[in-house]
């Protein structure tokens, strides 16, 4: 998984679109589609802009009015699931 410092966003081949209160994502040359739903949904809009983990989670947290520290590990492993995924990549450092 991608350290601190590390920014992520969006991979700019990824195909999504909002649906409801749902995200389809779909990356070519793949058959299954990602569907990120609440708090994965929102923490995709935020990554149309690069962003590192630790600011991920002070967003997050602030949306849905919940401490860092009970989020953190959640969303280092939506990070890491998408990253794997290919649907967001690492775009550089702070």
């Amino acid at each position: 998984m991608s350290a601190n410092g590390t920014l992520i966003r969006r991979s700019p081949g990824a195909l999504w679109r909002r649906v409801v209160d749902e995200v389809l994502v779909a990356l070519p040359g793949r058959d299954d589609i990602q569907k990120l739903v609440g708090p994965a949904a929102a923490a995709w809009a935020l990554l149309e802009l690069p962003r590192a983990i630790p600011e991920l989670v002070e967003e997050l947290s602030q949306i849905y009015g919940v401490e860092r520290h009970r989020i953190a590990s959640d969303v280092e492993h939506l990070v890491s699931d998408l990253l794997a995924r290919g649907s967001i990549v690492e775009v550089g450092s702070r």
